[in-house]
């Protein structure tokens, strides 16, 4: 059973990749994305997703390519500020630290893919709660 839910768990990892990288080069939906990761585990969604940004901020400081970020477009990652990366991860580290059930997670995604979409442009204009405004619904 532990091999099936490993196998699985690959499998889903491999599939975000691919939404993640897609969504930013825009040739995906970041609405589409969104219905179908907030079927997934919230925590685990949010948790890989701060995985993948901070490997994005690795690629954006001159590291070396490696794991995840194989997907991403090097046109996708030049029109990313570093700046605005570290803004989206705080978004995503406060969405990490709300208790489950205080904001609306397909919301929250669909802000935070949609962003992506457009190269984070938005993160570094908005002030940080503001930000968080955004994504919250209350119950």
């Amino acid at each position: 059973m532990a091999a099936i839910a490993a196998l699985e768990q690959l499998d889903t990892h491999a599939t975000m990749s691919r939404d993640f990288a897609d969504v930013a080069a825009r040739r995906l939906s970041a609405i589409e994305v969104a219905a179908r990761w907030a079927r997934l585990d919230t925590p685990f969604v949010l948790d890989w997703l701060a995985r993948q940004v901070q490997q994005l901020v690795f690629l954006r400081a001159g590291g070396p390519r490696s794991g995840f970020a194989q997907g991403i477009d090097e046109s996708v990652l030049k029109r990313m500020d570093r700046r605005n990366l570290f803004c989206y991860l705080d978004i995503i580290n406060r969405l990490r630290g709300q208790p489950a059930g205080t904001y609306n997670v397909q919301l929250a995604l669909e802000g935070l893919l949609i962003d992506l979409a457009d190269g984070l442009r938005s993160c570094g204009e908005k002030q940080f709660d503001e930000g968080m405004r955004h994504f919250a619904v209350t119950r």
